[in-house]
């Protein structure tokens, strides 16, 4: 199952990759990632074994099935960001 929607938005896409998404926007959106991410960070800190994230992608992913919509999207998005942290593909959707 994709991660994402065959039809993705061009304004999420960057002009590298054939969508408008400039790199000032870009900037912009990770700068608001990062606050969402400070927020609940500390709800999340602390060492997990990298079986336990695996475990909980999973999770996720069960989680996100069905149609696609805002909310499942960014539950698959989680899961797959926990899954693979050691890959930087997957950075920029996280």
């Amino acid at each position: 199952m994709p991660i994402l929607p065959a039809d993705r938005d061009p304004a999420l896409i960057t002009v590298r990759l054939g969508g408008t998404l400039t790199d000032d926007d870009q900037r912009m959106l990770a700068t608001w990632a990062v606050a969402c991410a400070e927020h609940v960070l500390p709800r999340f800190e602390g060492e997990v074994p990298m079986k336990e994230a695996h475990r909980q992608a999973f999770r996720a992913n069960a989680a996100g099935r069905g149609p696609a919509d805002r909310a499942r999207i960014a539950v698959l998005v989680a899961g797959q960001a926990v899954a693979v942290p050691h890959v930087a593909a997957p950075a920029p959707a996280a």
